[in-house]
């Protein structure tokens, strides 16, 4: 499961941005979820078998799938007992700095890291080439630090404005086009325009 973002919200942006171009066609915005699941199966010729489909189908068709079904269920060869386990992926997250005092306000604990050591403190967010494409960078601000009793919290991930900042331009640009794709998009086009420079000497000075 994946949660963190309001998808009320950004949906409502999105199809604000895509009416700001003088779309008038029928909108229909939704977010889809692939590969959300993950089966875990021992490593024995049976598990392996009855991942075949069309096995499976056949021995239902004999009913002779009930009965394995039942000696994988309560022999301790045959698999035993399961659990259905559930796992979740946020977003964007709230995440307690242990190295914060309690009450302690954000303008007091970068006074203090920047005291206690002569680099940047560990939480500033410096641009790396490891963000995957698609994802804004993260800058230095006040905005990913809040104050809580516990302590300093950091916003973790990637907030909705983000997102929709840094895919803005190439929404827009696609309604205007009338451009359509049958695979997705991984990252924002202008960002593929600025890539096509790097190579060049100068290109980011």
């Amino acid at each position: 499961m994946v949660y963190g973002w309001n998808l009320a919200d950004l949906r409502k942006s999105i199809e604000a941005l895509i009416q700001s171009t003088h779309y008038t066609g029928t909108l229909d915005i939704s977010f889809d979820l692939t590969a959300s699941k993950v089966y875990v199966r021992p490593t024995n010729r049976l598990s392996r078998t009855l991942s075949n489909k069309w096995i499976k189908f056949l021995l239902w068709i004999l009913l002779i799938y009930p009965f394995i079904w039942l000696f994988k269920r309560f022999h301790s060869r045959g698999g035993g007992q399961w659990r259905v386990a559930g796992g979740a992926y946020a977003t964007k997250a709230w995440v307690h700095l242990r190295d914060s005092v309690e009450f302690e306000d954000v303008t007091q604990y970068l006074a203090r890291k920047q005291d206690s050591s002569n680099e940047l403190p560990e939480y500033s967010a410096v641009a790396s080439t490891s963000v995957r494409p698609g994802l804004p960078r993260a800058g230095t601000s006040l905005g990913r630090l809040r104050r809580t009793p516990q302590g300093i919290s950091k916003l973790v991930g990637v907030r909705e404005g983000e997102w929709f900042k840094a895919w803005e331009g190439t929404i827009r640009r696609a309604v205007i086009a009338r451009q359509q794709y049958q695979e997705p998009m991984y990252q924002p086009d202008d960002v593929q325009r600025e890539t096509a420079g790097a190579i060049l000497d100068g290109f980011y000075d």
